[in-house]
């Protein structure tokens, strides 16, 4: 985290030194203009990485400050699981087909029911006993105007088709393959496809629900996604 406001203070020096320098060239002066360019699209990318890094806890850990998540305990009494938040499951969307979340148009088009091998292989801890990683591939069209990061526009979890059961801020994975970032960004009618990961309890896995919504969003606004091995 120092290392990114470190490097946040560097490239603002050097916006400083390039548009100063700027004022005093001709306006015919093309490398100084790539140059400015160049640093005004890496501030873009600081102020992104400092939001994201606004929902990080001490240590770089999973955190929900900043971002709407599901609170533990706060579903119907009965409810289990680590988040407990209370959903409609009951009809999901089916593998593939589309459905419309916030700005985006979201299909879940591949599982993995048990990814571990491959989430492994990214540098992730290996799970408990009684554990095994998820892997969601998801392709997203933005349907707004300009253009947005599904990274930072929306918020995922997975669950029985009653139950949030565990959110990517405390099960996601630190190393997702092919996932998301905030990088991404995506123009509109533009698709763009990667996958989410969590670390579940191996007893869950049979007929598991992913919920996403808008990132700013109630839960009013979950979609529910049927989650099928792929064939």
């Amino acid at each position: 985290m120092r290392t990114l406001w470190t490097c946040s203070l560097v490239l603002l020096m050097i916006l400083g030194w390039a548009t100063s320098s700027g004022s005093a060239q001709n306006d015919d002066d093309d490398p100084l203009a790539d140059l400015q360019t160049v640093v005004a699209e890496q501030g873009e990318e600081i102020d992104r990485l400092g939001n994201r890094v606004a929902t990080l806890e001490a240590g770089d850990a999973p955190s929900s400050e900043g971002r709407p998540t599901e609170d533990a305990g706060s579903g119907d009494e009965g409810d289990t699981g680590d988040t407990g938040v209370p959903v409609d499951g009951d009809d999901p969307v089916a593998l593939g087909d589309p459905a419309v979340v916030g700005e985006w148009t979201i299909s879940v088009v591949g599982y993995r029911p048990d990814a571990t091998g491959l989430v492994l292989a990214e540098g992730n801890p290996p799970p408990g006993d009684g554990q095994r990683y998820v892997l969601i591939k998801l392709d997203a069209t933005y349907d707004g105007e300009g253009e947005a990061s599904f990274f930072f526009s929306s918020s995922w979890g997975v669950g029985d088709d009653t139950t949030v059961l565990y959110d990517e801020f405390s099960d996601g994975c630190p190393f997702v393959p092919d996932g998301f970032s905030g990088r991404d960004d995506t123009r509109a009618g533009d698709s763009i496809e990667g996958n989410i990961c969590f670390l579940i309890d191996t007893d869950d896995v049979e007929g598991l629900v992913l919920y996403i919504r808008p990132f700013t969003s109630s839960d009013d606004d979950v979609v529910a996604f049927a989650l099928t091995e792929d064939q």
